[in-house]
């Protein structure tokens, strides 16, 4: 549809409407793409670090226990090791260890466990981060698909589907009535003919009765 405006000519022209079913749809379906994508993208289909985290933690742990054993005195670890950068503790086991002479047993060792653990947890830390990234592009793809979706749905049945279905059923309407309306029509023409063979079957004079005599 569209509407009407004058030309230069002073001649009446149509101005093709924007095509909003269309749109309407393009923003359903982007939506519902949009939510898909999100899922399976970002989702939590994705990669877990809590085994790694485990794995760090336990260490960590593995490690401050050496460091006690060779008479050092580590500070304690903190409950949620994953709010402490790894940096902080590499610093803070490497002074311990620094402390000792490098001649003395597991010096070596607890070098190299301090390093390895070093780089177990900046992976962790990166994996981490990826992973708190991935959840809230989630939930803003995730909410913003669902209005989307929602939106889309609602304006397409308010402004365009509800008045085709109602425009089907008048027009469905219309044609059953054109339709018995034809039948009606069919039905007296064939009634008519049949009462004008009756009539001319029938005798109209005391002749023609003698003729059927």
């Amino acid at each position: 549809m569209g509407r009407m405006r004058k030309d230069d000519n002073g001649q009446n022209a149509m101005i093709p409407s924007f095509p909003t079913d269309n749109l309407y749809k393009l923003i359903t379906i982007m939506g519902l793409a949009l939510i898909i994508a999100s899922t399976y993208l970002f989702g939590p289909f994705g990669h877990s670090v809590i085994p790694d985290i485990r794995k760090g933690a336990a260490d960590a742990l593995i490690l401050h226990h050496r460091l006690k054993a060779a008479g050092l005195a580590p500070s304690p670890l903190p409950e949620k090791l994953g709010t402490v950068e790894p940096a902080d503790l590499y610093e803070a086991n490497d002074a311990l260890i620094q402390s000792l002479s490098h001649d003395a047993p597991g010096y070596a060792e607890l070098r190299k466990m301090n390093e390895d653990l070093l780089l177990e947890r900046t992976r962790q830390w990166s994996l981490d981060a990826e992973r708190r990234v991935n959840q809230e592009t989630f939930h803003v793809g995730w909410y913003s698909g669902s209005a989307m979706f929602i939106l889309g749905l609602v304006f397409w049945f308010l402004n365009f589907q509800r008045h085709q279905d109602r425009l089907s059923i008048e027009q469905l309407k219309s044609a059953m009535y054109e339709t018995k309306l034809k039948e009606w029509d069919l039905f007296e023409r064939t009634s008519g003919a049949d009462k004008r063979e009756g009539h001319a079957s029938t005798p109209s004079s005391p002749n023609d009765t003698a003729l059927y005599s």
